[in-house]
């Protein structure tokens, strides 16, 4: 994060800034903030490797009562130094889409075994995720979480999508 800083300082697109590896902060001009956008998405597009996908596990999407999620349960508190594990699921459709908040895409998923999968992609409006996830229903595959969580006084399971191979 400090090479991006220095960088931002070195052009002038900051006042001033600081930080560490996983955190930082910093002072922008309001006249600067467009310079400011596309210098950090071009930094972020050179720095990114394409078609480089991390994940730690591929999975069928799980049944309600896979024990995925009491082994999960296991490797809690997850933070900076206990990541969740991401998984790798393949042959993917979305069946039903619905926008929440403006920002956030709700979906279920299904697999060629006629499986089907509550998912979630946050903050996914107007991004290349969504727009798939919205607008076409061609097989995919993608990387997420698993989540299981309370709502309503039900346990609900979902996906947390992070990236679309498509």
């Amino acid at each position: 994060m400090n090479i991006l800083l220095n960088k931002l300082l070195n052009f002038k697109l900051i006042e001033s800034g600081g930080g560490h590896n996983m955190a930082a902060g910093f002072v922008v001009k309001k006249e600067n903030l467009i310079k400011l956008k596309e210098f950090i998405d071009k930094e972020f597009r050179m720095s990114k490797k394409k078609d480089t996908f991390y994940y730690d596990f591929k999975k069928l999407l799980p049944k309600d009562d896979s024990s995925i999620f009491k082994d999960l349960k296991k490797l809690e508190p997850f933070g900076h130094d206990n990541q969740q594990p991401l998984f790798l699921f393949e042959n993917l459709k979305s069946i039903k889409t619905k926008i929440i908040n403006n920002r956030h895409i709700n979906c279920i998923l299904k697999n060629r075994e006629n499986r089907s999968f509550q998912s979630i992609a946050f903050d996914a409006v107007n991004t290349s995720i969504g727009d798939y996830l919205v607008n076409y229903k061609k097989k995919f595959s993608l990387i997420g979480t698993i989540d299981q969580y309370f709502w309503d006084g039900k346990k609900k399971n979902q996906i947390i999508i992070k990236d679309l191979l498509i």
